[in-house]
């Protein structure tokens, strides 16, 4: 059978809608569902549960990140080193994720920046804190609670000065803790960073009088995540 040449029929126009509608990113879908007449107000609820639920779950990471550390100084001193690198990396994943559950479950403005940069500042501050201090609770509660405070979403009248004041003064009190009773810093540090900057959020919102529960519009929860794939190729 030959092939009919001549000229092509132009596209129908509901063809050109679709493919125009495959290049748009996920925001410019969610402004036009929002934009058209009668569609539903859509927004995400962040209730005081979910706050809760994202220092609870960050807290569980790092609770294992911090063991597997103190693992991997007992392999040091028993002599594998194998051992210890292994435990090391594990600690590392595992504080990273910590951060990435606690930016995602918050709904953070930017989580994907938390993880990609905030993570391996952390961990940079952790070093270099336990080198000059030579132990590890006191770096642990300065730098994941610094890096804590970009990557928990504030609550509704929160204060980043209220929570650097928190994170600083915890920081003093693990750093004589590990003076004074060694055991006992090293059991509390990881419970401490994320839960003490919801609890500053928490009584800067009592101060301020803004209701606890907040709302967001589709857009920004979507302003941290990659638009589309065209994206991720260019990153």
């Amino acid at each position: 059978m030959s092939r009919q040449r001549g000229r092509r029929e132009p596209p129908k126009p509901e063809k050109e809608a679709y493919v125009a509608s495959l290049k748009k990113t996920k925001r410019e879908r969610a402004r036009e569902r929002a934009a058209a007449p009668g569609a539903p107000r859509l927004v995400s609820i962040i209730t005081p549960r979910r706050r809760w639920a994202a220092v609870t779950l960050a807290t569980f990471f790092l609770v294992f990140a911090f063991a597997s550390l103190l693992n991997s100084i007992v392999e040091v001193d028993a002599g594998d080193p194998g051992a210890a690198r292994l435990a090391m990396v594990f600690a590392g994943v595992l504080s990273l994720l910590s951060l990435g559950v606690l930016a995602n479950v918050s709904r953070a403005e930017r989580p994907f920046r938390v993880i990609f940069l905030g993570g391996p500042a952390a961990i940079a501050i952790f070093m270099i804190l336990a080198a000059v201090l030579r132990e590890p609770a006191t770096p642990l509660v300065a730098a994941f609670g610094g890096v804590g405070i970009f990557a928990l979403r504030p609550a509704p009248g929160g204060s980043t000065r209220t929570r650097s004041l928190y994170v600083i003064t915890a920081t003093a009190v693990i750093g004589l803790g590990s003076m004074v009773a060694p055991l006992v810093a090293a059991t509390l540090a990881p419970l401490i960073p994320y839960f003490l900057l919801h609890i500053a959020d928490l009584v800067s919102n009592s101060r301020s009088s803004v209701p606890l529960m907040e709302t967001i519009e589709p857009e920004e929860e979507l302003a941290g995540e990659p638009e589309d794939e065209e994206e991720l190729g260019e990153g």
